[in-house]
């Protein structure tokens, strides 16, 4: 326990340097150096370290990896991620898979998105957007069955 920031009353937190660790639940998670399987928390700071999924109100990643990310606010610097959902994400030197929610690139700063859902900054520019994605995905999808019908008949299946 320690105090917190706002009100001075004393709030669940949790501090990982160093370590490997499975599940992480507190108000407060602060990782510097470390990896975890997922973190639920209020306000997560994450420094040089990498977790599978994050639920938070708040995360901050600094030179950090995610695979999924939910949060109300979202700061990336110099990090990448696969999956991010939130209603505001600051990138600044990232990289991220999808997108999910309005996106603003930090003045200076470059963002590498694949695919964009949502009100973004004009300086990123998504290698798909969201209709080009649902047709690539629909061309693929149309190709595999195409591809198995031709297989099973030239196999006589």
């Amino acid at each position: 326990m320690q105090p917190s920031d706002d009100t001075g009353e004393f709030v669940e937190a949790e501090e990982l340097l160093h370590a490997d660790a499975g599940d992480v639940s507190a108000t407060r998670v602060s990782l510097e150096e470390s990896t975890a399987k997922s973190i639920t928390g209020d306000h997560v700071t994450m420094t040089q370290s990498a977790v599978k999924t994050i639920s938070a109100q708040t995360a901050t990643m600094t030179q950090s990896a995610a695979m999924n990310l939910k949060s109300a606010d979202i700061a990336l610097h110099q990090s990448s991620a696969g999956i991010v959902s939130g209603e505001r994400v600051d990138i600044f030197d990232s990289t991220v898979g999808f997108v999910r929610g309005p996106v603003t690139v930090g003045e200076g700063a470059s963002a590498r998105v694949i695919v964009q859902v949502g009100p973004g900054d004009p300086s990123v520019r998504p290698m798909l957007s969201a209709q080009a994605a649902l047709g690539l995905g629909a061309g693929f999808g149309a190709t595999l069955v195409l591809l198995s019908r031709l297989l099973r008949r030239l196999l006589g299946n």
